[in-house]
């Protein structure tokens, strides 16, 4: 029997993020419906890696073969851009290694995440990883309004 589970993001990233899931199963998966929510998913599986899954606009169903083990953030309608450097738009209906995005961060979040134990363990990386981001988005909004400010 599929387990799929989800928790809630940390109050820091309620904003931006709506949760954290897994999805394990040791029987394989035929059909798992996902029906359009507005939101953007970061997903890990060790088979594929990281993805950006981009909004979705019509129900997608998906299989999983036996073993199926994934884990992902799902992002607020509209809240993935900061963190990836492009419109949330520009993702609809598509897909695109999360590498293509954060190049050398992808990476590096990869290489813990192909180190977990469990896939908890998995989802707690991927939520941990999103305070660094936060922090580096900061920055970047920081270092673009000093100049509008320096000009005034």
């Amino acid at each position: 029997m599929p387990t799929y589970y989800e928790q809630p993001a940390e109050p820091a990233l309620g904003r931006w993020v709506e949760c954290g899931w897994l999805l394990h199963s040791d029987q394989a998966i035929t059909g798992h419906r996902v029906p359009p929510d507005g939101c953007l998913d970061i997903i890990y599986d060790r088979t594929h890696g990281l993805r950006v899954i981009g909004t979705m606009t019509t129900e997608q169903r998906f299989d999983y073969p036996e073993g199926a083990w994934l884990a992902g953030i799902r992002f607020r309608p509209g809240m993935a851009g900061r963190f990836l450097g492009v419109s949330p738009a520009e993702l609809t209906d598509t897909s695109a290694p999360l590498e293509d995005l954060w190049a050398h961060r992808a990476q590096e979040l990869k290489n813990r995440l192909e180190d977990a134990k469990s896939i908890q363990e998995a989802m707690r990386i991927m939520l941990g990883s999103l305070p660094g981001e936060l922090r580096s988005l900061s920055q970047r909004l920081v270092q673009a309004r000093v100049p509008s400010l320096r000009s005034q």
